[in-house]
């Protein structure tokens, strides 16, 4: 009688075990249909999952579990006989739990046979996988961004290239490679804000003191807390650059050279970038400012952004207006 009294709580504890382990499984519904493919058992799995009890659901059809209801009985009808016809059926589709959320489940249907192959009934998993779909779908927008930025970039690049022009191949090499740079700074700066917006000011900032290092002393910079998307980071970069290249060459033969740059904020508009310089006390005779540089930054504000460029000149000096449209821009206390 001890050695009965010890055997009979052993096989109630391994199966009581094995339960607790279907019963625990994460994201996993367990359950059986009978042979008309009525729902004859539910475990604890699937009342979490679907959000229904067993008094609830015992005795329904499977359609009850499928979203939407229009093409739930067809989608059960149909998983159904592909398990009668091979023994196993699979279904991906959407599903809404009794509290209204939908989820997207895999339903694996097995059949299960008498010895005489007759069909007993049905072993039914469902298992979610919304967490799976929503990291797919993620994957393929950033997919699909990537390749819009690099189409982009490619497309900058080649605008580059074909405005490009110089007296020699050297000249030609060391224009194309500082158009180049200030596009690398402006990724540099989107990539290291996770690909969003960027601060104005660093655009401004790293451009203008890349390429005119030897004129900080000589140039003011007042840019606001603004900040801009991608399309318009890179843009301004380029246009920034061929202003601030401009003005290194010119500042070489004008020894009162001074410049300034400041950003503000148009209530209409988006943001307005003034650039200006100056020859001082001994003016320039004409202030220039090349077609090609001029049709670099024509592209980059009005092509890229569907923005304005406004240029005024004089003798000794240079006023460069840049507007880019408010779909570019973002509010500092709205910026990530």
């Amino acid at each position: 009688m001890e050695t009965y009294g010890r055997l009979v709580p052993r096989k109630r504890t391994a199966r009581d075990e094995f339960r607790a382990v279907l019963d625990g499984l994460p994201d996993y519904a367990i359950f059986t249909l009978d042979r008309a493919g009525r729902i004859a058992s539910w475990n604890s799995g699937a009342e979490r999952l679907c959000g229904m009890r067993e008094s609830e659901i015992l005795g329904r059809g499977l359609a009850a579990l499928f979203y939407p209801a229009e093409a739930a009985v067809e989608r059960s009808e149909r998983l159904l006989a592909r398990a009668r016809e091979t023994g196993r059926g699979e279904d991906e589709g959407q599903h809404q739990t009794k509290a209204g959320q939908a989820i997207w489940v895999v339903t694996t249907v097995t059949t299960s046979l008498t010895p005489e192959s007759q069909t007993r009934g049905y072993s039914v998993v469902m298992r979610n996988v919304t967490d799976r779909l929503r990291s797919e779908q993620r994957e393929d927008t950033l997919a699909r961004e990537v390749d819009h930025r690099v189409m982009n970039i490619l497309a900058i690049v080649q605008a580059i290239v074909r405005l490009t022009r110089a007296r020699d191949i050297e000249s030609y090499a060391s224009t194309i490679e500082g158009r180049v740079s200030a596009l690398a700074r402006a990724h540099n700066s989107i990539a290291k804000h996770r690909w969003g917006a960027v601060p104005i000011a660093e655009i401004v900032e790293g451009e203008i003191y890349s390429t005119m290092s030897t004129l900080r002393d000589s140039f003011a910079v007042s840019a606001d807390n603004r900040w801009v998307t991608p399309a318009a980071a890179q843009a301004l970069a380029l246009a920034l650059h061929e202003l601030a290249a401009n003005a290194v060459e010119q500042s070489a033969s004008t020894p009162h050279w001074s410049g300034s740059l400041s950003t503000s904020g148009l209530a209409e508009y988006g943001i307005e970038l003034i650039w200006s310089e100056t020859a001082g006390e001994d003016p320039m005779a004409n202030s220039f400012l090349s077609d090609f540089a001029m049709a670099i930054i024509r592209a980059m504000i009005e092509n890229q952004l569907d923005g304005r460029v406004e240029t005024r000149r004089g003798a000794g000096r240079l006023e460069c207006r840049m507007t880019v449209p408010s779909r570019h821009t973002i509010e500092a206390h709205a910026a990530p």
